[in-house]
């Protein structure tokens, strides 16, 4: 906002075909609105983009151990694409989740829930 000077004094004093507008999106420019797609950038597109081929960029399912998973000779697989994923789990103490990075290579123990994990790649 102006201090001292109207708003509209100052653009009296622009001839009207030389007003610049300032525009965030290809949108403004056009007048229409972008839509999500056109607006997304980084993981959200890609996900996006997964969405529109039918395929799922990242899956949000949880993993559910069988009871023998979990130690250090069967520890609970991660799939990824990727060499690291972010894992969640809920602490038992308080109910609230908790979240780390799984790194490929060896294997992750979180000692609140006495679990080992390894992440293990997919195509």
């Amino acid at each position: 906002m102006l201090v001292g000077v109207g708003r509209r004094a100052l653009l009296r004093s622009v001839p009207r075909g030389q007003r610049i507008l300032r525009s965030f999106s290809k949108g403004e420019i056009d007048g229409k609105i972008p839509s999500d797609l056109e607006q997304q950038t980084g993981r959200r597109l890609e996900e996006l983009l997964a969405e529109q081929k039918g395929e799922v960029a990242f899956n949000r399912d949880p993993i559910v151990p069988t009871p023998d998973q979990g130690t250090k000779t069967n520890p609970i697989l991660v799939p990824s694409a990727y060499n690291e994923r972010v894992v969640g789990y809920e602490d038992p103490d308080c109910g609230q989740l908790v979240w780390f990075n799984l790194s490929k290579g060896p294997l992750h123990y979180i000692p609140d829930i006495d679990l080992y994990f390894k992440l293990y790649p997919v195509s």
